[in-house]
């Protein structure tokens, strides 16, 4: 019976963070009226972000909210220094441009924490 709750909330953890992505794509397109592909590399620089500093701290809630806020300032510096330059464009370069940040947010993830994967055990208490 415990395996079957430990698989039934691992499922409650991925579809929330498969909603989570969905609803902001959904919430981008809504506000800024272009598909921004480049949100999911958004997405992977918070548990990057959250994984190094709780490695150095030890404490899951300064690692998630230093998390939130790396990942919101990336995202909104990118929005001023290269997405305001072309909204008044063609919605089509618009993409390529996202297209073109998605790539270089990915490569500088993989340039500072590398390409494999990572592993945190987190001991809940009780």
């Amino acid at each position: 019976m415990s395996n079957a709750l430990q698989l039934l909330w691992f499922g409650i953890v991925q579809g929330s963070i498969i909603a989570t992505g969905a609803v902001g794509f959904t919430l981008i397109f809504g506000v800024m009226n272009f598909f921004n592909v480049a949100y999911a590399e958004y997405l992977i620089i918070a548990p990057y972000v959250a994984i190094s500093v709780f490695e150095a701290t030890s404490n899951p809630i300064i690692a998630v909210l230093v998390a939130v806020g790396a990942s919101t300032i990336v995202a909104f510096a990118m929005d001023q220094v290269v997405y305001k330059r072309f909204r008044d464009r063609n919605p089509f370069s618009l993409l390529i441009v996202a297209i073109g940040v998605g790539f270089i947010l990915r490569s500088f993830a993989r340039i500072i924490w590398g390409s494999s994967s990572k592993l945190v055990s987190i001991t809940i208490p009780g």
